[in-house]
């Protein structure tokens, strides 16, 4: 059965589950293909119809030959039996060997399966499918799309509807919320999903609802919400009590009614006394996969957006376009590095406020504080690269018991700085410090005073605990000090149990143990990581974090991508402006190799966060997963342009190099990198030329990394999964290949990342590595 994925991406796969890639490299075939399969395989398509579609310039006979043509390559590549022809006049594809998304999607909506259908429909009809000179086409597409996206949508509605009838709150919320996403506008839509969030009550998620649309609408429209509208925000406003908390509906909802019974721990569960140990993390690994479960990084309290509103005006003006600004990282200017947690926090914490500001700034930030000097100070680099307007620019000083953050603005198309202001605090009035930068560099922004921009929390966080959740996702971000982070995120939610955010902290670290390790995951190391996701979320529902580590336990436990999708999309809503959100739903896509959306999500990460080196890597890596090294080469080459230090963007552009056949320029760039080599390598890289000089320089490397870990000098490469990738790389195929199979054997799920792995790369089309990348992804590969 061949299965054509048109609804939020573009894909053809085989028996295999495997890409059919030739076929989707040529767009008007893959637009013949994708007519002939609508509305659903097995229906009869007239070739005088697909000529005035597909080939309206033409000639009657000269069409006829190219139709011809188009399907005699659709027969090579899908092979005997698919494509079925009726007489001399009509064309369809057999419904035994072919199906598409957007098929099923229909069939869930007339058979009533609405939770299905939403799982169908993944996103726009065909997206970026452009075919030239085929204008009927285009309008098919069109048509197509809205109609395709107005099933979705009354499947939500329906889904709304069954829900709330049957008493599930929550699960009526969640597709509510779908509603909402799928027609944006629809007010009565925003009405619902806001009745049915109050009823459960989430009245903060709520009211975050009703200012995201209130926000948009005065930007793109110059209007307002209804009187109906604003008069239910009112309400649900005056009826919030101080001290209400909303609760998480975890495990219910829409995810909860696609999936099998949750195992994990319920919501308010408390955390487990005992503590798991660090798992072992590879050296190279290290730098990258703490980031990828930690959601906006060092104590970033979410905020519920401040707006401006125009008072005792008859008819709202349009709003201003919204003003692109990049807050940078702080510079810890106290002489203490101690303190440079501080820093990194706050300039987190203050780009987080600054995303909810009413839709009237376009926030970029950086969520490491260890970017390269340069790509800070170059006001023309900045301009250009990240495309914002204005950076914010601030400095931390130190004075006896009290510290001070003085901000500057810097006009990136003129250099021009000016003074936004400065704040003067102590230790103990952190998150406040926040609040009042953030309020300092908006008024210095739109030139007016901008009231301190806090969130609205039931209780004040103790500032002690405050404090130490900065530490702890400091120490999980900047070095990956694993067991530091830990002790911090315990020691602040001993100190204040009510920490959401310090449980959130912790949630990731035991989700990074369970999830990105080397070795088998236990069960109680799933168990303790959902319990303290469900800790945080049971005191905040709006814990981005939590919902995402959540999203990428369930998903991985159950083995269902529709789980997991849900929870972190529900993260998404929480916390729009959180980058590391989008980075861990492409964590997810990357799992079930769904590429094109793993990319999509990574590029939003970087978009919203471009200063922080991972992203960048992150995205040249899932373009060489998606076999596109022409994209990956230039994100590579950009960082290289940003930050020359980092050893990973000359790899990764060497490796993008090779894999389009360019040896000689991935050896010239070898020798232009900064990564120290023992001496053998530099020798053979210095006089190597060609396919066999790069191999050879490769080889080399990686029997160095076999004989320091058979040393024991390198524990991190001496797992088998590691051992095996180092033992192919180092040209030992076979003992390579035995290895892993006998890793798929054992049931090792992280062999499910095979297809992104530099080592593999000389192997890739061996047919025994094939096979052991089929059984690989019909194992672990999330459905």
């Amino acid at each position: 059965m061949l299965t054509l994925v048109m609804l939020g991406r573009i894909g053809l796969q085989g028996l295999d589950g495997v890409d059919l890639d030739p076929l989707l490299r040529q767009p008007k075939r893959l637009a013949i293909l994708a007519y002939l399969a609508s509305p659903r395989p097995g229906t009869w398509h007239r070739r005088d119809t697909l000529l005035a579609v597909f080939w309206p310039e033409l000639d009657t006979g000269r069409a006829r030959a190219a139709l011809r043509s188009a399907l005699y390559s659709l027969r090579q590549h899908l092979g005997d039996g698919v494509l079925s022809t009726r007489g001399d006049d009509e064309v369809s594809l057999d419904p035994g060997h072919f199906v598409t998304d957007a098929a099923l999607l229909e069939a869930a909506v007339s058979a009533g399966d609405y939770a299905a259908a939403l799982v169908c429909y993944g996103g726009e009809l065909l997206p970026g499918l452009f075919v030239p000179e085929a204008e009927g086409f285009e309008k098919w597409q069109d048509g197509e799309r809205g109609r395709l996206k107005g099933l979705a949508r009354q499947a939500a509605v329906a889904l709304t509807q069954e829900r709330e009838q049957a008493g599930d709150g929550p699960g009526a919320a969640t597709a509510a919320a779908r509603a909402v996403t799928l027609d944006p506008d629809d007010e009565a839509a925003l009405r619902r999903w806001m009745g049915l969030l109050e009823q459960t009550g989430d009245r903060v998620h709520a009211l975050a609802a009703y200012e995201r649309f209130r926000t948009r609408l005065t930007a793109e429209f110059g209007a307002e919400p209804s009187p109906e509208t604003v008069s239910l925000a009112r309400a649900i406003r005056a009826r919030r009590g101080p001290e209400e908390q909303p609760l998480p509906p975890v495990g219910g909802g829409l995810a909860g009614s696609l999936s099998p019974a949750p195992i994990m721990a319920e919501a308010g569960a408390s955390a487990p006394a005992a503590q798991p140990t660090d798992p072992p993390l590879r050296g190279r690994m290290a730098r990258a996969f703490p980031q990828l479960l930690l959601a906006g990084g060092l104590g970033l309290l979410v905020v519920v957006g401040v707006s401006i509103s125009r008072r005792h005006e008859q008819k709202p003006s349009p709003a201003p376009p919204a003003k692109s600004i990049i807050v940078l990282p702080m510079e810890n200017a106290t002489g203490d590095s101690r303190l440079a947690y501080i820093a990194t926090g706050l300039a987190n914490d203050v780009a987080r406020r600054l995303r909810n500001f009413g839709g009237l700034l376009e926030v970029r930030s950086a969520a490491r504080a260890d970017w390269p000097e340069a790509a800070t100070t170059d006001f023309t680099l900045l301009g250009r690269e990240f495309g914002s307007e204005i950076a914010a620019r601030s400095r931390l000083t130190r004075a006896d018991d009290s510290l001070t953050v003085t901000v500057e603005l810097v006009d990136l198309k003129t250099g021009h700085v000016r003074e936004a202001g400065r704040q003067r605090f102590t230790a103990t009035g952190l998150e406040d410090a926040a609040s009042r930068v953030a309020a300092l560099v908006a008024g210095a922004v739109f030139r007016a005073p901008i009231p301190n921009m806090t969130r609205a929390t039931a209780a004040p966080v103790d500032p002690e605990s405050y404090r130490l959740t900065l530490q702890g996702w400091h120490a999980l971000m900047s070095d990956g000090k694993m067991e530091a982070a830990a002790k911090y995120f315990r020691q602040a939610t001993d100190r204040d149990p009510t920490n959401a955010r310090a449980w959130s902290g912790l949630s990731s670290y035991l989700t990074i143990g369970a999830v990105w390790g080397d070795h088998m995951p236990t069960q109680e190391e799933y168990v303790r990581a959902e319990a303290a996701s469900n800790r945080a979320l049971a005191l905040d529902s709006l814990q981005g974090t939590a919902w995402a580590n959540l999203g990428m336990l369930r998903a991985l436990t159950q083995r269902r991508l529709g789980v997991g999708e849900s929870l972190i999309q529900r993260g998404i809503h929480a916390e729009p402006g959180n980058p590391e959100l989008y980075a861990i739903l492409s964590a997810l896509y990357r799992q079930a190799w769904l590429w094109d959306k793993s990319l999509d999500a990574i590029r939003i990460a970087r978009q919203m966060d471009p200063l922080t080196p991972s992203y960048a890597g992150r995205e040249g890596d899932v373009a060489m997963c998606a076999n596109r090294p022409e994209e990956a080469l230039r994100v590579y080459r950009a960082e290289i342009g940003l930050d020359s230090a980092d050893i990973d963007n000359w790899q990764g552009a060497a490796w993008a190099l090779a894999r389009l056949g360019r040896f000689d320029d991935a050896l010239a760039l070898l020798r232009q990198s900064p990564e120290k080599l023992g001496p053998a390598v530099a020798r053979s890289l210095a006089t190597a030329r060609g396919a066999e000089g790069y191999w050879q320089v490769r080889e080399l490397g990686a029997k160095q990394l076999v004989a320091a870990a058979l040393r024991g000098e390198n524990t991190d490469a001496a797992s088998p999964l590691w051992m095996g990738l180092d033992y192919l790389a180092a040209g030992e195929v076979d003992r390579g290949l035995t290895t892993l199979e006998q890793e798929q054997r054992k049931g090792n799920w992280n062999l499910i990342r095979l297809p992104c792995k530099i080592e593999v790369e000389r192997w890739r089309e061996l047919p025994r590595y094939q096979a052991l990348l089929a059984r690989t992804a019909a194992a672990f590969r999330l459905r």
